[in-house]
């Protein structure tokens, strides 16, 4: 069982999120972010994040109703950002890096918290699909009002920073 804390609700339309079915979308609510359930894309495998692996089983295993055929979509070609155009991306949108370690440090897991705080600091490139990525991603939504497609766009702007 996973440490970190998350809910499935009623109907969270599990999708393939590539071809070699390894990655799927499905609607997760988590209880440090807010009330309402966010797109989650769940791994095979991705370690520290076992949440994201239980997840992905228990949908594999049929608990969330069939996982729909993978169509191509913008953010699996998202491009991959060095740690420069992704902090100063956000810094250009009024996310600091104060902002950013709020939002680490709101992940009640301790041992989940302190590793995201290590691959905030130190990972060199970021992918837009990555947990810690999405969790910042919807912060940022939310705080910002932006749609998904918005802060794709400024994901993809800021690969030209």
């Amino acid at each position: 069982m996973s440490k970190f804390e998350y809910n499935i609700p009623e109907n969270p339309n599990p999708v393939w999120a590539n071809a070699e079915c390894t990655l799927l979308d499905i609607d997760v609510q988590f209880p440090h972010i807010g009330p309402e359930a966010v797109r989650y894309t769940a791994a095979l495998s991705d370690p520290g994040w076992e949440h994201s692996e239980e997840i992905y089983n228990r949908a594999l295993s049929g608990e969330f109703g069939p996982i729909q055929p993978y169509v191509p979509n913008r953010s699996q070609k998202a491009p991959a950002l060095t740690a420069r155009q992704l902090k100063i991306g956000l810094l250009r949108t009024g996310v600091t890096q104060n902002d950013i370690q709020n939002i680490i440090n709101s992940i009640p897991d301790a041992l989940l918290r302190e590793e995201a705080s290590i691959e905030w600091e130190y990972a060199t490139e970021y992918r837009f699909l990555h947990p810690l990525v999405q969790t910042i991603s919807t912060e940022l939504r939310s705080r910002l009002n932006l749609t998904s497609e918005e802060v794709l766009d400024k994901w993809e702007a800021w690969a030209t920073i």
